[in-house]
């Protein structure tokens, strides 16, 4: 037998952008492969069209809660229960794929070749409007708190998820995700890191390539216009600053020594970020006149 590939793509609503990926898986020459989509809720139908180009897709359903970290998490136990009843094997793959992303035909051929045991190994992403590198390994610099996104492979600390493979009896080690702690941003990076403590070595390959459209996701910059609303945006799941979050993942994943000082300059941040939310609204504006 080959190696089986379960791909697995979690999705909310984004039936265009979904489809140009899914046209993409289409187009691969490795054919052996299954399909987990993780439809967290969708209302636009994005399902019933992944069923009609790739029939034997299986939907994983879930109520618009799962979030990404929750969504494969589900995908996680779901790869257990099937290695657990037999019609899964270890030596099998698992592909985690962002809806966002396009790949090249040989895409999966290409994870199947060249991944090693015992290893992650993460696709290079490169901006889908620019061309320009995106993100590979990454480096944290605790000290900091500062993510270096084309870190050097000796100086890796963690992977996205965003074309990551790996064999699925290393994925059941692991432990799968944490959605209560970590529900969406920063829970591929607590997972690689953990996955790494537990015997699992970071792998690229410059042929292993895809695209990522940047624009898609998040709330990468904050821009309030009261307190009340810079803290919603601060406090969502979609920021990838929230500091509860963050704070949680340096709980988790920090070296001891820098928690302390982590925790101070996150929190001390959302402050600052307040006190110019607060200063910009009480400015006056052209042609107001201050009171």
């Amino acid at each position: 037998m080959g190696t089986h590939i379960h791909v697995v793509v979690p999705v909310h609503n984004r039936r265009t952008v979904t489809e140009g990926l899914i046209l993409d898986l289409c187009r691969q020459s490795w054919r052996d492969f299954t399909l987990f989509l993780v439809d967290d809720g969708s209302t636009d139908g994005t399902a019933d069209m992944v069923r009609t180009h790739l029939p034997g897709t299986v939907v994983l359903q879930g109520d618009g809660t799962l979030w990404w970290g929750g969504a494969l998490h589900l995908a996680y136990r779901t790869l257990c229960r099937r290695l657990h009843d037999g019609s899964s094997r270890a030596d099998d793959l698992v592909l985690i794929l962002n809806d966002d992303t396009r790949i090249g035909p040989a895409f999966l051929e290409q994870a199947a070749t060249l991944l090693r045991p015992r290893s992650m190994l993460l696709a290079r992403a490169f901006d889908l409007r620019t061309g320009r590198p995106s993100t590979a390994g990454v480096q944290v610099d605790w000290r900091r708190l500062q993510f270096d996104f084309q870190a050097p492979p000796e100086k890796i600390t963690c992977f996205s998820t965003r074309g990551l493979v790996l064999r699925l009896g290393d994925f059941r080690g692991t432990g799968g995700f944490r959605p209560r702690l970590l529900p969406h941003y920063l829970s591929d990076y607590e997972f690689t890191i953990r996955a790494h403590r537990r015997g699992l070595a970071f792998q690229l390959a410059d042929a292993f390539q895809l695209q990522v459209d940047l624009g898609t996701t998040g709330l990468h910059r904050i821009q309030a216009g009261s307190a009340r609303d810079y803290l919603a945006k601060l406090f969502s799941k979609k920021a990838p600053a929230n500091p509860v979050y963050f704070s949680v993942f340096v709980l988790l994943c920090c070296p001891w020594r820098f928690v302390p000082r982590n925790l101070a300059r996150l929190w001390l941040g959302a402050l600052r970020g307040l006190e110019r939310s607060l200063r910009s609204r009480a400015r006056p504006g052209p042609g107001r006149v201050a009171e």
